[in-house]
């Protein structure tokens, strides 16, 4: 179980911090399918050669429970799209919604 894991990891930081350093080094090869993108439902209607640009800009990435995607009142140069796991959206300390993902229906 892959909660079970990072809930292991948590109790050992140096690991962890291992872990993640290896997610961002993952390699290229880990690149987002043609299909992946267009069985969303926001892309669904887009001619295919946009389709191909944006899975062209795409980097697949893997989050550790208790990352910080993103800090609010910061840009962040890049847009993502959750495909598996759960992203908790907080404003100004407080809790705002959550994102649930799997991979049979992403976000």
């Amino acid at each position: 179980d892959e909660m079970a894991f990072h809930r292991l990891l948590d109790t050992f930081p140096d690991e962890k911090d291992h872990y993640k350093q290896l997610a961002i080094k993952r390699p290229k090869e880990a690149t987002v399918k043609r299909r992946e993108i267009e069985d969303l439902q926001f892309f669904q209607r887009c001619p295919p050669g946009f389709v191909d640009e944006i899975r062209q800009r795409l980097d697949r990435r893997t989050y550790a429970p208790g990352d910080v995607l993103v800090v609010e009142g910061q840009s962040a140069p890049w847009v993502g799209i959750v495909t598996k796991g759960t992203v908790r959206v907080i404003s100004k300390d407080r809790h705002v919604g959550v994102i649930e993902a799997t991979t049979d229906k992403p976000y």
